[in-house]
């Protein structure tokens, strides 16, 4: 156990917001083509109430282009990544956006030569949850997507949601259970940050289920890893884990048959919903943690009749999840719907626009995630859990979705980016039992000091 830093103005001073400017320049750049669109709108209007075409229509062809340049995929990815607005149109000078394993490691062999590091970029959504700006010469991985031969394993760019559509074409089908629930997560990204899923505990696995084929930038070697090398790699540090970079990925375990499960949600009030909530028959299970209410989700195997799903239940659940309030929680009580698992690991609709992250960046809005063994996850602890996090979602807004895997407890936290929200959220987990944790490095990252102030101590998951 540790202690706080001494004094109030020990913490004021020591753990400052982390801040590259990137929230500004996605707000100002965003910015620029909402006023493009409405200059073409008004253009469009102006010509036809005044007749005055040899003006007007120029000028909305002009906005419409760079508009319709700025939303390309590849523009807006750059924008993601940190980009300004020149940047994001034509690029950034000494960046590579590789198709296959030779190209890949060519470009590597190239930054290398000239003495630099390359950053990686899958689908830059870590940058828009972490407020980060991609630094140095970057390696764009969207285009180096797809299986490599007969066996599971993919380039690094291949989104996660294509390969589990491969799989589940598979004979007999089947699906990777420990994977992130949004579709943008690159499978490199996935090996990169150790990221995990909300699998049960009728799913067990590691918490690094593939093996993988990385560049290291120190030696300029390919080399082959397996999970446990992986962990030795990316656990120690988002700052050590940079000297490597992801070329390929191949499943290793956590693959399971593609069954159908059940879908049920109970309102977490008392020691009956609590045990409930932890039921060892789930293979997927999570708790959602709003600022009076607690929503607890499982799924189980089913056999038999279908359950069709409510729509309006559904909606509510979707606003819960995300927002945390306690007047749209879902009731659940008697409504159980089925899918099949391909289905519902993608449960929650996700998205990269630009009008969603703008709108991110104006309320500055950040997720980042904790993981703990300090925590052995029973009914009791559980309710625990559920009221102190109440309390702080009360105060500070945003939601803390809980999950587990073995002896893992994860706090995925959203809310307000605020100094004294982040310490009181570390300063209740610490009432709750958490002395140590690490945290996702493709998220939100806190500094050593604002974890310190509450009475956490941040280490590697390695450390773990």
């Amino acid at each position: 156990m540790i202690a706080p830093l001494n004094t109030v103005t020990d913490c004021r001073t020591a753990a400052p917001l982390h801040d590259d400017g990137y929230r500004w320049r996605y707000i100002a750049v965003w910015g620029v083509g909402w006023l493009l669109l409405l200059a073409a709108i008004a253009g469009l209007v102006i010509g036809i109430v005044l007749s005055t075409f040899a003006v007007a229509f120029p000028l909305m062809a002009v906005c419409l282009l760079v508009f319709a340049l700025m939303y390309r995929d590849a523009a807006r990815l750059r924008y993601r990544a940190g980009s300004g607005l020149l940047g994001g149109l034509c690029g950034e000078r000494g960046s590579f956006a590789p198709r296959t394993m030779d190209e890949l490691i060519a470009a590597c062999d190239t930054a290398r030569r000239s003495g630099d590091r390359l950053s990686v970029v899958g689908s830059a959504w870590s940058n828009t949850l972490g407020q980060r700006t991609v630094r140095g010469r970057r390696l764009y991985m969207h285009r180096a997507v797809g299986r490599l031969g007969n066996a599971r394993t993919w380039l690094a760019g291949t989104p996660l949601k294509q390969i589990q559509r491969e799989l589940a074409a598979e004979d007999p089908s089947v699906q990777l259970v420990g994977v992130p629930g949004s579709s943008y997560v690159t499978i490199g990204a996935w090996i990169a940050t150790l990221g995990h899923g909300n699998s049960g505990p009728a799913a067990t696995h590691g918490l690094v289920i593939a093996s993988a084929k990385v560049y290291d930038q120190a030696t300029g070697l390919s080399m082959d890893m397996s999970p446990l090398k992986v962990m030795e790699a990316f656990g120690k540090g988002p700052g050590l884990a940079a000297q490597y970079v992801v070329l390929s990925v191949t499943a290793e375990e956590g693959i399971y048959e593609n069954i159908t499960v059940k879908r049920q949600g109970a309102q977490l009030v008392n020691l009956t919903d609590a045990n409930w909530a932890l039921d060892k028959r789930s293979v997927m299970r999570a708790v959602f943690i709003g600022n009076t209410k607690t929503l607890a989700l499982r799924w189980i195997p089913h056999t038999g009749t279908e359950l069709a799903e409510s729509t309006v239940l559904k909606v509510w659940l979707f606003v819960f999840a995300a927002l945390g309030w306690g007047s749209a929680m879902p009731y659940y009580k008697g409504k159980d719907s089925t899918g099949r698992l391909s289905d519902e690991v993608y449960l929650f609709p996700d998205a990269l626009t630009p009008p969603q992250l703008w709108s991110q960046m104006i309320l500055n809005i950040v997720n980042y995630e904790l993981y703990t063994k300090d925590i052995t996850l029973d009914a009791s602890t559980l309710l625990q859990i559920s009221d102190r996090l109440q309390r702080i979602h009360s105060e500070h807004g945003g939601r803390t979705e809980l999950r587990t895997l073995g002896k893992y407890v994860f706090f995925d936290m959203a809310m307000w980016a605020n100094t004294n929200a982040f310490r009181d959220a570390f300063a209740a987990l610490h009432e709750l039992g958490v002395n140590k944790c690490a945290q996702h490095p493709g998220k939100y990252v806190h500094t050593k000091e604002t974890a310190a102030c509450g009475g956490v101590r941040l280490v590697s998951v390695k450390e773990l």
